[in-house]
């Protein structure tokens, strides 16, 4: 999600969304950062590496509902050195999310 905020090879070359330096609590810039990213990089379905700042991580979750794509979470383990994935929408997620949040999913993920 930042630039050079740590430095790991998976991260190596990726667009970064928000600039290095942001105000963590003014969540308007943040949604309009996230919100423009999404907007200009079109796709059904979003790998982010989370590299920190919760508030921007809020703000991702809000661009990915907004532009109605799959959204992918990477999350650093300091034990195994990697980043994990968490699904925050996903084929396998999809319909029980949608009964119990809500949640907008695509209709192809809901056939058998």
């Amino acid at each position: 999600m930042f630039k050079n905020r740590h430095q790991h090879d998976e991260l190596n070359g990726l667009p970064e969304i928000f600039p290095d330096a942001v105000d963590p609590m003014d969540f308007e810039s943040l949604d309009k950062m996230a919100y423009h990213f999404f907007d200009t990089n079109p796709a059904a379905k979003y790998i982010i590496y989370v590299t920190g700042l919760t508030p921007a991580t809020i703000a991702v979750i809000k661009a990915a509902i907004r532009r109605k794509a799959a959204l992918v979470l990477m999350n650093y383990n300091r034990d195994t050195n990697a980043y994990v994935a968490y699904p925050v929408v996903s084929p396998v997620l999809a319909e029980q999310d949608q009964a119990a949040f809500g949640v907008w999913v695509p209709a192809a993920w809901n056939k058998p």
